[in-house]
């Protein structure tokens, strides 16, 4: 069972769960980053042998997300999905036509490649740049974090960010992490089959390290 971590941020309840999302609490949204479907299926269409099962466990792991909080929104901070149509696309899509009273927002990513009418068939709304709700504000790549308005709280994905805790050996190893810098949170990519940029916080920054299924 997957035991949340409570932050409040900019007066808001936000649950940081160890699959790698986060709820919104006040707007019941599950917000995340990179989730790169499709991405184990573009590879495979290139001649790169990789278990299908990679991407059927990512697809289950959001699912259970929002049964998990019962979001009513999703909001995908970029690169949601990876590259051009596959297989693995049209496995989403037959969820979307059983669950289209769930809101998706797509703030694009640099992945984010797929025709405008895909999007429209998959009812997700997307977002060029950034997002402003309430006092969050959503871009995909942190570089661009400075677009946003000044006092918001900004969530960026883009980066993949991991913490080196110590040897695999002794069950560290490299970690993803929830990255919580000032009025900036790095969300830690969603796809299991996605690198990671090993960060270093600096004073007053916090990792929220995730292992299994606690923070």
């Amino acid at each position: 069972m997957y035991v949340p971590h409570l932050e409040k941020l900019a007066g808001q309840h936000c649950w940081f769960y160890p699959n790698r999302t986060l709820f919104w609490e006040e707007e019941k949204t599950l917000v995340l980053a990179d989730t790169h479907f499709g991405k184990t299926g573009h590879f495979r269409k290139h001649g790169i042998g990789l278990s299908d099962q990679i991407a059927t466990a990512d697809l289950h792991t959001f699912f259970h997300a929002l049964q998990l909080t019962g979001a009513k929104n999703v909001l995908v901070v970029g690169d949601m999905f990876h590259s051009h149509h596959n297989q693995e696309l049209e496995r989403f899509l037959q969820w979307r036509q059983d669950h289209a009273n769930v809101n998706i927002q797509l703030v694009q990513g640099n992945h984010d490649q797929l025709k405008k009418d895909w999007y429209q068939k998959a009812d997700i709304e997307l977002v060029a740049g950034l997002l402003h709700k309430g006092p969050f504000s959503f871009v995909h790549d942190p570089a661009h974090a400075a677009q946003a308005p000044k006092g918001q709280f900004i969530f960026s994905g883009h980066l993949h960010p991991g913490f080196y805790l110590g040897p695999a050996s002794k069950g560290a190893g490299k970690m993803p992490c929830f990255y919580v810098k000032h009025q900036h949170c790095i969300l830690p990519a969603f796809s299991r089959f996605s690198g990671m940029a090993l960060v270093k916080p600096k004073k007053g920054e916090t990792l929220l390290l995730l292992h299994d299924q606690t923070i």
